[in-house]
């Protein structure tokens, strides 16, 4: 059964909510960085602030994986492993 018009629209659009997800957690990451970097002597707040960006990071990336998915063709997977891969950023940021 041939794809209409109507049914690569929707997808198109999940594929741009996945593309925009990913941008949206780089800023999460580089905001992250700079609000627990600027808590300094204060490890309580530090640790707490740091939980919540790798929670909330962690879900868009896995979100975005999910949204990217329903692109066509290969360039997909590679975005795909990359949304994956920022689940380790995000890792490396509960450590920093």
């Amino acid at each position: 059964m041939p794809e209409t018009t109507s049914n690569k629209s929707w997808r198109l659009k999940l594929y741009k909510a996945g593309l925009a997800a990913i941008l949206v957690d780089l800023v999460i990451y580089v905001c992250g960085i700079v609000t627990v970097s600027g808590l300094v002597n204060q490890s309580g707040k530090q640790i707490h602030a740091g939980y919540w960006f790798f929670f909330i990071g962690s879900c868009v990336a896995i979100i975005a994986a999910f949204l990217i998915l329903f692109g066509y063709g290969w360039k997909r997977l590679p975005l795909f492993a990359m949304c994956l891969l920022a689940l380790f950023f995000w890792v490396g940021f509960t450590l920093y």
